[in-house]
Parts: structure tokens; sequence; C-alpha cells
């Protein structure tokens, strides 16, 4: 979907008043639910075909979203900003906030930058006009993403970096204004709100953002995923999608007393000197161990699925009921910003 440079000015305008709350915790604190169990809507992962990008290159960017709430009001929304936060101070997205206060582009007060361009957007706009809207999204990177990046000391290959902002919604986002003199660096001036302008809590609205770095002569690609690891053997996943996975249920309190469902992904050896991790997602059931490493930068593969693969519980005390539906993601990273990931239908035997 293409928006006008009107459009994109004037919102990037807006953000410039500030945004904030976008750093997702992967850890849950004690007595409150794994962040491994998807029950609210959620970005889990965004994936750009080139993560290391030559100036002029074609990119697109995959989010990973999904919608585990168990009511649904209304459907999920995922939209993008679209417009491009091109090295910020200190490669800190919040910086980005003040950059997008001066237009787009390099745009000048007066000409669609922070030069009153957001006078004539009341307090409730409904922002979906000027978002890119889907869980891709495509850019081309800057010409001059390497060459207008800052040298820092001890980096000896020039990069570039641009930062991309997207939302998951359970409805549709507003424009909310900050309180006069609210300096607050996280202060948020977009909201998700429902039919009836009620605004919506953090189980239906999400806010992320994806880097995507620049060189002249560096590049990276996406870990590869071969196969997955199931209690029946090794598999090959199609189109980002395994065979259904059936593991036995649990019918016990202690949960170590329960199956031990083995489970895990398969990846091509990745590019020299980088580490990969596998994070593991589910809307039902939990795992022994939600991340497990897979390459060491030092020391190459971990090993084969007996080491890396985690253990899934399928739920407790079902009784005789028949078993539910419901999903597992395995998301692949390195640790030079590449991704992938495979979904795993799942039916509880």
């Amino acid at each position: 979907m293409t928006r006008s440079r009107s459009s994109k000015s004037t919102l990037a305008a807006l953000l410039g008043m500030g945004l904030g709350g976008v750093v997702f915790s992967s850890c849950a604190p004690a007595d409150f639910p794994s962040q491994a169990i998807v029950q609210t809507v959620r970005i889990l992962a965004s994936r750009a075909d080139k993560p290391y990008a030559k100036p002029g290159d074609s990119v697109t960017v995959d989010l990973l979203a999904y919608d585990g709430r168990v009511v649904q009001p209304e459907p999920m929304q995922v939209s993008w900003l679209p417009f491009l936060c091109e090295n910020p101070a200190n490669d800190a997205y919040y910086a980005c906030f003040a950059k997008f206060g001066a237009g787009v582009d390099g745009g000048a007060p007066g000409a669609g930058g922070a030069g009153g361009a957001t006078a004539g957007l009341p307090a409730g706009t409904d922002l979906t006009p000027y978002l890119h809207l889907g869980a891709s999204f495509d850019f081309t990177m800057p010409a001059d993403a390497v060459s207008s990046h800052p040298v820092q000391a001890g980096i000896t290959t020039p990069y570039g970096l641009v930062i991309l902002f997207n939302f998951a919604c359970a409805g549709h986002l507003e424009y909310v204004p900050l309180a006069a003199g609210d300096m607050n660096p996280q202060a948020v001036p977009i909201g998700c709100f429902d039919k009836a302008h009620h605004q919506l809590s953090a189980d239906d609205f999400v806010i992320g953002f994806t880097r995507v770095y620049a060189y002249d002569t560096l590049t990276n690609t996406n870990p590869v995923i071969t196969q997955v690891s199931l209690p029946s053997g090794l598999v090959a996943p199609e189109f980002g999608v395994t065979s259904v996975f059936e593991p036995t249920r649990c019918d016990k309190d202690n949960i170590d007393l329960c199956p031990e469902n083995k489970i895990g992904p398969v990846i091509a050896p990745p590019d020299p000197n980088e580490s990969v991790n596998v994070s593991f997602y589910t809307t039902v059931g939990q795992f022994k161990y939600d991340v497990r490493l897979l390459w060491d930068v030092s020391t190459g593969s971990v090993g084969g699925p007996s080491d890396t693969d985690t253990s899934y519980f399928a739920p407790i005390n079902l009784g005789s009921a028949p078993g539910p539906s419901g999903l597992i993601w395995m998301i692949v990273r390195d640790n030079r910003g590449g991704a992938n990931w495979v979904t795993v239908p799942v039916h509880i035997l």
C-alpha cells in the first residue's frame, strides 16, 4: 500500500513528540506466565531478507505476529510506520523519535517537518490512512546509509543502520497527544483503540522495531532451517510449516512425572563467526527450555537434536477431553541480525 509523501511527513512530525515502550522482555518474573506462552496479541519476530544490505538494495522485512486471545472482539491488524529512521544517534532506537520530528527525508519545518505539521491533527485521529498495512514491508536502503553514519572509534568496517517501527493492534491506531510539558522520553503518542474509541491494554497492542544494517562489502544471510526434530523423527519444513506434532499429553499434577516430548530445529552451518540460538513459543502447553543454543561462535555446532532439542509438555489435567489444537513456533536467530522461523501445528493425543 502506497501513501503520499504528505501523509508520511505528517505522521513523522507527529512521532517527533515522542514514542516509547518498544522494548520487549524475554524473561517472565516469578508468578507471571512465561513469555513463551502466546495468549495475547504478540509480535514474535521480524526478518529482513538481507540482514546486511548494500546501499541502494531493495529489502523486504517480514513480521511473525499472532493473536493468542481466546476472545477476539476485533481482529488484530499489523502495520508499519511508512518511513525509515536512518542512522539515529548512537544507533539507539529511541533517538529516532527526535529524528522523526525533523520530518521525512530531511524535510525542514514548514515543509512537512516539525514546524506545525501536526497542527491539523486532532486527538483521536485514526492513523490507518498514514500506515503501511500487512505483515511485510519493502524499502530501499538509502544510498548514503554507510557514508552518512558517524565514524566510531574501534570500528574498522564502516556501516549504516535503518530502523523500522511496526505494530500489532486488535483494533485501530489513534493519535494520543502528550500532556503539555510532558518530557518523558518513553511517552507514547499512539494508542490502540476499539470501535467505540476505548483504549485497549497491552494484551491487545504491541509496538516493535526492526534493525537492518548496511555495509558496502559485508554480507549476511538468514539462518536456514533444514529439518525439524519431532518424536517421530526428522521432517523437512515446507513453506515454513512442518508436519503435525502429536505429543503425548500429561494428566499429572507434577510436571516432572509428565512425558517429555522432544522437539527442535536442525540448521545448516551458518556464516563464519556467528552464534545461533532458537526461541520456542506456543499457544498450548509449555517447554522445559524456552531458548537453546544451536551454534557457538567459537566452537561451532553444539550437537545434534539430542543436544539442542527442548522438552515440550502437553497441557496438564485434561482428563479424557479431546486434545486441543495449537501451534509451536521455533524462531532461529544469529548474532548479526539474521532470523528465520518455522511453524509447527500441534495436536495433543
